[in-house]
């Protein structure tokens, strides 16, 4: 598979995946090979690749999860920074959109009673039109 085309498979940018897998080759992880139309993608580097993309979504830096791969023990410390790191950033975002929701919905309920004692007002003076009382 090409470059190109693995780029457009997994759904990251050409040249994203492609500084990546330049550092797996730098690591020693990879090997690239050159074909006619570019650098292909053999199924072992496609996997490992998918490995380093996992661990970087769990929440590792770049480095970290390279280390991860060459079978290094990174130290606990490091883990938990960018751990807390990540899930600060999280936390913040969830609060953000608790507070627009909390807003979508008093807005919703306070259009609700507009609407409700809009409707009970014509209600009354429908009701009185009908049925007037003659004295």
């Amino acid at each position: 598979m090409t470059l190109r085309g693995f780029a457009k498979k997994i759904n990251l940018p050409y040249s994203t995946v492609r500084k990546y897998l330049l550092e797996l080759e730098k690591s020693g992880l990879i090997t690239l090979k050159e074909g006619p139309v570019g650098m292909l993608i053999e199924d072992k580097t496609e996997k490992i690749f998918l490995k380093l993309i996992k661990l970087m979504n769990s929440g590792l830096t770049f480095e970290g999860a390279l280390k991860v791969l060459k079978g290094e023990k990174l130290p606990f410390v490091e883990i938990e920074e960018d751990f807390k790191e990540k899930l600060l950033e999280k936390s913040d975002r969830i609060e953000r959109m608790l507070t627009e929701i909390k807003e979508l919905l008093q807005n919703l309920v306070e259009s609700q009673q507009k609407c409700s004692d809009k409707e009970q007002t014509k209600k009354k003076g429908l009701f009185s039109r009908l049925f007037r009382r003659k004295i």
